[in-house]
């Protein structure tokens, strides 16, 4: 969404300034941040509006809070991970 903003900031200073290119490059940038926005929205499942307005509202739900569950962990290292990923050879 920042990029889309970006965009549209760019494109109203092109018309404060009356520069034909910045505006058209600010839309551009603007428009294609805002389809991008829409398809990431759709893949993660939430909603345009909800993303958009996701900041306002105050005390709602913050990650990690009191609603989190604490589950067992094991640390692992560079060669754990290269092991896990690693193919078995035929």
């Amino acid at each position: 969404m920042l990029n889309s903003y970006s965009g549209w900031a760019a494109a109203a200073m092109g018309f404060t300034l009356r520069n034909t290119a910045m505006v058209i490059t600010g839309a551009l940038v603007g428009s294609s941040g805002a389809i991008l926005s829409y398809i990431m929205c759709r893949a993660m499942n939430r909603s345009f509006i909800a993303v958009i307005a996701g900041g306002f509202g105050g005390d709602t739900a913050v990650a990690g809070g009191a609603g989190a569950i604490d589950r067992p962990y094991r640390r692992g290292s560079a060669e754990d991970a290269a092991f896990c990923s690693a193919r078995p050879s035929r």
